[in-house]
């Protein structure tokens, strides 16, 4: 423990001095970075800010994203069974990066599969369903805070960066309000602002000039970790053709949807597969 002072006033005062001058253009820095701990990033720190030892709660953490990564393999075979358009979603949250926005989308994907109803499905799919719901609910997921959502601070911060196709602040004003409608508003924003898309792609797949895919069965159940085969393709395809009528007959709010991203990117996937060309691509 006195290692450092002592290290720091043997240095000469006048070579202290020319080395404090930088100091000040590094401070900014960690600013940003305070925008971004959400949902178990926040957990984390709020335990170490508890008293808690930093590997312990490091350790902690990752075993919690492996049980998560362990759900949503196992969700993404169930809604697979169920022929389920959640698995569009969760397939994605499969492979999302460890980053802020592939947490947060971790996240939503994982409060959506706690939420789905269990009316309607068959008793043997409505065993297996129960039984992951349970896991679930032991799984300390945070709750979902609009405010706290790292698409926030991603959409701030290419605000300043790109002040030619910046989003209107009565628009990201409304996102933050946690709106129902923010999911179509944020679908409609990333279609229409390609370069917010690419950042926001880049965020969640930690690739770069990654701009989305063109949704496809196989592709979904690449993603999901599910072999490729005739049966599986069966079912992916029953999938594919739910996307029809829920375009020409929205109800997604509320039923499909749990948090901005999951929504937005649900929205977008259906509008695409929807689409004439959509379905002869996903036929293939």
């Amino acid at each position: 423990m006195a290692a450092t002072p002592i290290e720091i006033h043997s240095l000469p005062p006048n070579t202290e001095m020319p080395k404090v001058a930088p100091v000040p253009k590094e401070k900014p820095l960690p600013a940003p970075k305070e925008t971004h701990p959400t949902g178990v990033a926040r957990k984390q720190l709020e335990d170490i800010a508890a008293g808690k030892p930093v590997l312990e709660t490091v350790a902690e953490q990752t075993v919690r994203r492996e049980q998560a990564m362990q759900l949503l393999n196992e969700a993404n075979a169930l809604l697979l069974d169920m022929k389920d358009l959640r698995l569009l979603v969760s397939s994605i949250a499969t492979q999302a990066a460890d980053t802020p926005l592939g947490k947060e989308m971790q996240m939503e994907t994982l409060r959506m599969l706690k939420e789905i109803p269990v009316d309607g499905v068959s008793p043997d799919l409505a065993l297996r369903l129960t039984a992951l719901q349970t896991k679930l609910t032991a799984l300390p997921i945070p709750d979902a805070n609009p405010l706290d959502n790292p698409l926030i601070s991603t959409i701030q911060q290419f605000n300043i960066t790109h002040p030619d196709s910046r989003v209107p602040e009565e628009l990201l004003s409304q996102i933050q309000s946690g709106d129902v409608k923010s999911p179509e508003l944020i679908a409609q924003i990333l279609q229409s602002n390609q370069p917010l898309a690419q950042i926001v792609w880049k965020e969640l797949t930690g690739k770069e000039e990654f701009k989305g895919f063109n949704p496809q069965p196989d592709i979904m159940l690449k993603l999901a970790g599910i072999e490729v085969n005739d049966e599986n393709m069966k079912k992916a395809k029953a999938i594919f053709a739910s996307a029809l009528p829920i375009k020409e007959k929205p109800d997604l709010t509320g039923k499909l949807m749990s948090g901005a991203l999951v929504g937005a990117l649900t929205v977008m996937f259906v509008s695409q597969m929807a689409a004439p060309e959509g379905q002869q691509q996903g036929g293939h």
